[in-house]
């Protein structure tokens, strides 16, 4: 059964040692799969630096999100998820600002299934 999950909650994934960043619900595609893109800590091949206020500080019982932008960049990608590839609890949460951006910086770019972690396949990727 697919959890209820909103455009721009973020979570962590259950592997954290493979897929250690990150992922940005946007849609559901599918039955228990999900479009998300991902958070780096790292202004490397082209990732996209974040603003503060693209991420909500504090959720709706006033608890600080672990996920503020420290400093963070989004990922040019969009990637299909297993919904239950991630952890049920929200540790972040972007703004109708932070949605707008990532959206409009990911619109024109088709969504990836990686059965691999996605820098695994980054790096093959760049290999060839």
């Amino acid at each position: 059964m697919r959890r209820e999950m909103k455009k721009g909650d973020i979570y962590w994934s259950l592997d954290t040692e493979h897929n250690p960043h990150p992922i940005i619900f946007l849609r559901y595609d599918g039955k228990e799969n999900f479009e998300g893109a991902i958070i780096s800590t790292k202004g490397v091949q082209g990732n996209i630096p974040m603003k503060d206020e693209y991420f909500e500080q504090v959720d709706k019982l006033g608890k600080q999100y672990k996920i503020q932008n420290a400093p963070s960049y989004l990922v040019r990608d969009k990637y299909i998820k297993i919904t239950l590839q991630t952890n049920d609890k929200v540790v972040g949460r972007l703004t109708d600002e932070g949605i707008k951006f990532v959206e409009s910086n990911l619109k024109d770019l088709k969504s990836h299934y990686f059965p691999c972690p996605v820098w695994e396949s980054v790096e093959k990727a760049d290999e060839e």
